[in-house]
């Protein structure tokens, strides 16, 4: 159960940069695909508007969806932030990212609110337009940006995080991994701990299976999962989500994040 509070909400070593290509005779073909998760069924972002279009969220507006306007205020790592209508029951902050600093073709997004005392609802898209090649062959590092939307249980509200992501693809064995480095929570100006990315399948140029966790020395910290998708006329772009817990502290929290590539290299 969601237990809504009045309170007001809103507050203030594994990177590698470079650029690549590579040319795979035997490509695995996909056409283009979008997967919300959470308690979002489906995310639109208009160019022509600069606005997103979300459905299924509760009290962010009158109908089954709502268009959240931009709120650049709020802006994290190169993603841009977006709002509902600030006369709805509740106010929901989204955020939305495209690879290759915003002239991809490979997205992610992430939206929460911290209207309830415990984690509210939120939810998460990512997804590729237009056909992707999906290599069968080499190995390559990617590079590219996160950010978070992190909501507790027990007193409401909601904070910003940031992050720099690493991926690594083997696309011969189908397998990635990486994690997300120099986290910070924004709002509160802290640090948060590195981000494992354990080792996951791609198939069907998606990533599946992943899991993410955090840890102070052998202590483990926060426990979750990760997914994406592959994508960009040269299957050189990967954007994904993160969802992660800590039950650690006095308030459990939740994060809930999305991550795009802006660049990458080959690896020998």
């Amino acid at each position: 159960m969601n237990t809504f509070t009045t309170g007001l909400w809103l507050g203030a070593s594994l990177m590698l940069s470079g650029c690549g290509a590579i040319t795979a005779i035997n490509t695995d073909w996909q056409k283009p695909e979008f997967v919300a998760t959470g308690d979002v069924s489906t995310a639109t972002y208009d160019p022509g508007t600069d606005t997103l279009t979300i459905n299924s969220l509760p009290f962010d507006d009158g109908d089954f969806e709502a268009t959240y306007a931009r709120a650049p205020a709020f802006d994290v790592n190169g993603f841009k932030a977006y709002m509902n209508d600030p006369g709805s029951a509740r106010r929901y902050l989204a955020y939305w990212g495209v690879t290759n600093n915003g002239a991809g073709t490979t997205s992610a997004g992430v939206v929460a609110t911290g209207n309830y005392l415990n984690h509210g609802f939120s939810g998460a898209t990512y997804g590729r337009d237009g056909t992707t090649p999906i290599p069968q062959s080499g190995v390559a590092k990617f590079t590219g940006r996160y950010v978070g939307l992190l909501t507790y249980n027990g007193k409401g509200g909601i904070d910003r995080t940031s992050g720099d992501v690493t991926l690594d693809v083997d696309f011969a064995d189908a397998k990635l991994e990486g994690g997300i480095t120099n986290r910070t929570n924004i709002t509160t100006a802290t640090a948060q701990n590195t981000l494992i990315l354990a080792t996951s399948t791609i198939k069907d140029g998606k990533i599946i299976g992943g899991t993410a966790s955090s840890w102070s020395g052998v202590t483990q910290i926060e426990s979750g999962t990760y997914e994406g998708i592959i994508g960009g006329i040269d299957g050189m772009e990967i954007a994904g989500i993160v969802v992660i817990t800590d039950s650690s502290g006095v308030f459990p929290t939740k994060e809930t994040g999305a991550f795009v590539t802006d660049s990458h290299v080959m690896l020998p």
